[in-house]
């Protein structure tokens, strides 16, 4: 299958270590020279934010991601190969990932996107496996799970996303992974899990999480201002009621033959760093 990897110019270094990574579990990128969002001028911002309509204004390195994975999304759809890959620098695989992304033959007829990417947060699933291959499933995405480092687009749905983005701008994330977006424009999201891949700051160690991107940082303090065990005893038990009744109500469903969704924390093959 066909794979583009979005690298910026300047991130030499992050290139040959996910050519090293990729070339360990039997994976092939061409790749794609990503925008840079330093060197976006003004006007182009301005553009494109003003196109932003529901996650806007976006900052200038939301409006470069969105044009790096935009412009893969233009080779795919001027390309001949049925399925192509897109995944950004920062990714590690699981070992499996070669042996499964080898082809698409396994994805069920009429699907258009698939997700093999994991942020390990709880998301909606569909009970239904669409298909399986070698341990790993094929289930409808029915919720939002960010992230666009690891995904897999046909050609149909390339050449929408094209044409749907003339006049659109979106965190690239949103975009494909949303509900209310490509999903309700009729191509829904297949997630595989386990996942293949996840982007490589999941990994790093507690020590070097204190010293990360800014954009982890939110997420500790986040944690930091949480109460105290004891005092969320309570939130936990209401939670865990909820979650018994839904799981009643699912079963009386599936009995019936009504497709229904579940939530799960989609796991990944632990990852080769």
């Amino acid at each position: 299958m066909k794979g583009y990897v979005i690298n910026l110019d300047r991130s030499v270094e992050r290139l040959t270590l996910f050519r090293e990574r990729a070339a360990r579990v039997g994976l092939n990128f061409e790749r794609f020279p990503a925008i840079d969002g330093k060197q976006l001028s003004d006007d182009v911002v301005d553009f494109w934010q003003q196109r932003s309509r529901i996650w806007g204004p976006l900052l200038p390195t939301e409006v470069a991601c969105f044009l790096s994975h935009r412009g893969v999304w233009q080779k795919i759809a001027s390309g001949s190969d049925p399925w192509a890959m897109v995944v950004e620098d920062d990714v590690v695989f699981s070992p499996d990932a070669g042996e499964v992304l080898s082809s698409s033959d396994w994805f069920p007829q009429g699907s258009h996107v698939v997700k093999f990417e994991t942020m390990g947060n709880r998301v909606e699933l569909s009970a239904r496996v669409y298909a399986r291959k070698d341990g790993y499933k094929l289930r409808r995405l029915k919720d939002d799970h960010i992230g666009a480092a690891g995904y897999i687009l046909d050609r149909e749905s390339a050449q929408f996303l094209v044409e749907w983005t003339r006049d659109r701008c979106e965190p690239a994330d949103k975009l494909l992974f949303h509900p209310s977006q490509l999903s309700s424009a009729g191509y829904p999201i297949l997630q595989m899990t386990p996942a293949l891949c996840m982007q490589d700051f999941h990994l790093l160690t507690k020590q070097e999480l204190q010293v990360a991107t800014s954009s982890i940082g939110p997420i500790l303090n986040r944690r930091q201002g949480q109460p105290p065990r004891d005092r969320r005893m309570g939130s936990r038990l209401v939670r865990a009621l909820r979650r018994i009744l839904r799981d009643v109500g699912r079963i009386g469903l599936r009995l019936s033959g009504i497709s229904v969704f579940e939530k799960i924390r989609v796991p990944s093959y632990p990852p080769q760093r």
